[in-house]
């Protein structure tokens, strides 16, 4: 059976969830990512889950309000239809949903999990955009790999363990508080940016919160987002969390990553407090199923 994705595993095993790194993918061969598919897998979808909008936005423009903020007046269908014309910009939110897609979802999941035995949650995110179009400057809250389709994307990405990129509040609050903004944009930050092209057939690593922003090329872009949590990246999150009542309480913690024995205690007290929530406030409709 033919692989869906290709690393080179030395580079894999030494900059995974570390540092950006360019991997390939056979996934643009598949039909469900022509644009007719595309559309009609649109018109399945939730409402909510189809957010479209226009393509060319600010840098520092709000990532989670885009589509209220940004919005082009037209359905979604009309987006479609008109993408270059009209500048649209469309995003397909958790196309495993739908069951005709989620069995390619399970392919690609199946190859990430064997590579990583941790991963336990996932979400992915269909994205087709008019040339130009801009996704501003923000950081997920989890792992993923950046796979384009069709068209052509230039990333730009930081490092994620820089405290000068992001600060260790905004860290803290980027996990305790999901009403507010992500950290936010600055001019200074291009001093430090990764920059790399993807083609379609390539894909890009994004290690764990690792700040980013897209451009796409001179043509239509179709790309794929899939994030992914597992055990380990929870444990660090779980630390800023921690960390953010600690300060909150008039204590100055020791920041996620300086000394491993705090981590650990940090962690397991997130562990003991999540087993006392009620199970159906841990559910997740995105929970990677494995087999007894």
């Amino acid at each position: 059976m033919m692989k869906l994705l290709e690393w080179d595993e030395a580079v894999f095993r030494d900059s995974y969830d570390r540092q950006p790194f360019k991997l390939r993918h056979t996934l643009g061969e598949h039909p469900a990512f022509n644009l007719k598919n595309l559309r009609a897998l649109a018109l399945r979808l939730p409402k909510g889950d189809v957010l479209h909008r226009t393509g060319e936005v600010p840098l520092d423009a709000n990532y989670d309000a885009l589509h209220l903020e940004h919005a082009n007046g037209l359905s979604v269908e009309e987006t479609f239809d008109r993408l270059q014309e009209v500048n649209g910009h469309i995003t397909l939110q958790n196309p495993e949903r739908d069951p005709w897609f989620k069995l390619l979802v399970d392919g690609v999941m199946s190859e990430l999990s064997a590579r990583d035995g941790g991963i336990y949650w996932f979400a992915t995110y269909l994205t087709i955009a008019a040339p130009g179009s801009i996704t501003p400057y923000h950081m997920d809250r989890e792992l993923s790999f950046q796979l384009q389709l069709e068209g052509k994307q230039e990333l730009s990405v930081w490092d994620s363990a820089d405290r000068q990129v992001m600060s260790e509040l905004e860290r803290e609050r980027l996990f305790t508080d999901f009403d507010g903004p992500r950290p936010q944009w600055r001019d200074d930050l291009f001093l430090t940016e990764q920059r790399f092209s993807l083609e379609a057939g390539e894909g890009l690593h994004q290690p764990f919160i690792a700040p980013h922003l897209i451009r796409t090329g001179d043509e239509p872009s179709i790309s794929w987002a899939v994030t992914f949590r597992t055990r380990r990246t929870d444990d660090r999150a779980a630390v800023h969390k921690v960390n953010h009542w600690l300060r909150r309480a008039g204590v100055d913690p020791t920041i996620e990553g300086a000394n491993p024995t705090v981590d650990l205690v940090k962690g397991l007290s997130m562990q003991l407090y999540r087993a006392l929530r009620r199970p159906q406030d841990r559910v997740s409709p995105h929970q990677l199923k494995r087999a007894a």
